[in-house]
């Protein structure tokens, strides 16, 4: 009796969400953008906005869900945004209507239907932010920095040889070891204006650097 109870307690609340009839929109769905592709993950009354850039997950904002009829309401968990989306023509896709509400550049997107999902996205981020510790132990050291940079530079098709000499291209340059491993770090953000501008010559450095590797090895 208990578990028949708790049986129709789930049914209850599922048809609370979804609403008899109405359209089931739990899955996954793409929008790529030239340098990221955003995710939009909905399960149940939660959907969430991930961003992956270069092989990253990155967490970009969380909706409470509601369906009205045929269309997908997302209101922001801060703040009073509220997103529309629909279905699109394939039966799977989904046509938002109004997406400048997510700064985005349009209203009307089309998110494709992404066949992988729904996403354990709280795993996603876990997993995520092991590989960062990950990489913040291999980058501690000059070594271990040096080896990441050549790993980098070979991924460009370039020789063994030409990458590893990058970096001792870049100590006959000037670049301090300490600097080095700082800015070789693909997760660094700078804290300051000025941090910027140093990372950016550090990365004109390392152009100038494999150049001169590259112009040495010819």
């Amino acid at each position: 009796m208990y578990r028949l109870f708790k049986l129709g307690a789930a049914a209850v609340a599922a048809s609370l969400l979804t609403g008899c009839g109405e359209e089931d929109f739990t899955g996954a769905y793409r929008y790529t953008l030239p340098s990221q592709a955003l995710v939009l993950n909905v399960q149940g009354d939660q959907a969430t906005v991930f961003a992956e850039i270069n092989d990253r997950v990155e967490l970009r904002s969380k909706f409470k869900v509601s369906v009205k009829g045929e269309k997908l309401l997302l209101d922001s968990e801060k703040g009073s945004t509220r997103v529309v989306m629909k279905r699109n023509v394939d039966e799977r896709s989904l046509d938002c209507l109004n997406c400048k509400e997510m700064s985005l550049v349009t209203d009307e997107v089309l998110w494709k239907y992404d066949s992988k999902g729904p996403y354990d996205v709280d795993q996603l981020l876990k997993e995520q932010a092991r590989k960062d510790e990950e990489v913040a132990a291999r980058l501690s050291t000059y070594e271990g920095t040096q080896e990441h940079v050549v790993q980098m530079c070979m991924e460009e098709d370039l020789p063994r040889d030409i990458c590893e000499c990058v970096p001792k291209e870049l100590k006959k340059m000037g670049v301090s070891d300490a600097d080095f491993i700082k800015f070789s770090n693909p997760n660094i953000r700078p804290n300051s204006f000025a941090e910027e501008v140093q990372q950016k010559e550090y990365a004109g450095s390392v152009q100038k650097a494999a150049m001169r590797c590259i112009a040495a090895q010819g």
